[in-house]
């Protein structure tokens, strides 16, 4: 499964939009890298950078919440807290042996997410940040 990026995802908040698109580009790279062959260093390296970059990407997504006084920020950081655990445990289990199925397993894990996410909770923030502050695309 590859993942595009889509303007229709877009949320509107230039940082996040930004980061979305470099996760989508990630999460190909991860599945590229199985696809050429490339050894497991390379594709665990992949797997850690993603790991990583979600980490990231979430601590800045939360800051725009909290700041904004987003009312539905702690049921959405239990969604980033659940979706982080499980790459992590993945991760794990790359480190050990890194096959073809928990490749897969870790891409389509992060595809899936990203998609229902991005289209439905991250969705709802924008929404409140438009009305909100039409102003909102510069955080």
């Amino acid at each position: 499964m590859s993942l595009s990026w889509s303007p229709k995802l877009a949320l509107g908040v230039t940082r996040v939009d930004a980061q979305h698109r470099r996760l989508f580009e990630r999460a190909n790279a991860l599945l590229a890298a199985l696809g050429s062959g490339n050894g497991e260093g390379e594709v665990r390296r992949l797997a850690t950078f993603l790991n990583d970059y979600v980490i990231r990407h979430f601590q800045d997504e939360e800051r725009i919440m909290r700041e904004h006084g987003y009312p539905e920020y702690p049921a959405h950081r239990r969604l980033h807290d659940t979706f982080a655990a499980g790459l992590a445990d993945i991760g794990a289990r790359l480190a050990k042996k890194a096959d073809t199925a928990l490749v897969l397993e870790i891409h389509e894990y992060t595809c899936r997410w990203l998609i229902e996410h991005i289209g439905g909770a991250d969705r709802a923030i924008a929404r409140f940040l438009a009305r909100r502050s039409p102003s909102r695309t510069s955080s």
